[in-house]
């Protein structure tokens, strides 16, 4: 959490430690899914800060952040 700041990596807001909603409180995000590969990589390079909230909307996207999943995604819809 120290490397990255305090910051989420998808969205790039603060995160506190002590957030009183779940959505808010910090998580640990692996930046290439664990169901892209046949063996997860839980090194310290494949993970990143993020909010439980943003890291759930994010799911098995492979994209870096939360704003190039929504890029990605208005450009499939048309």
């Amino acid at each position: 959490y120290d490397r990255d700041g305090w910051t989420c990596q998808l969205c790039f807001e603060p995160v506190y430690w002590n957030a009183l909603e779940f959505k808010d409180q910090p998580s640990l995000d692996h930046i290439i899914p664990q169901s892209a590969t046949a063996e997860p990589d839980h090194s310290p390079s494949n993970l990143r800060l993020a909010h439980v909230g943003c890291n759930a909307r994010r799911k098995d996207a492979k994209h870096e952040s939360i704003a190039e999943a929504s890029e990605a995604s208005l450009s499939a819809s048309h």
